[in-house]
């Protein structure tokens, strides 16, 4: 546990997006990870962090297939 900026919320939103869009590789975001998809959602929908809702769909689609087995 630790205290992060909005800034730095965003960056791990940013980073999340990164690994569902397919730009970062499973063994990438392992070593250095996003935020957990349901934080994302979270933190969109308090407005600390904006995510595109194509994003948040493809969150929740790839966290439905893969974050289980992570």
């Amino acid at each position: 546990m630790r205290w992060l900026t909005a800034a730095q919320l965003q960056e791990l939103a940013d980073r999340t997006v990164a690994y569902a869009r397919g730009s970062i590789s499973t063994a990438e975001f392992e070593a250095n990870p996003g935020m957990e998809p349901v934080w994302v959602q979270w933190y969109v929908a308090a407005g600390v962090v904006t995510c595109a809702l194509e994003d948040l769909d493809l969150i929740d689609t790839v966290a439905a297939a893969s974050w289980g087995s992570m």
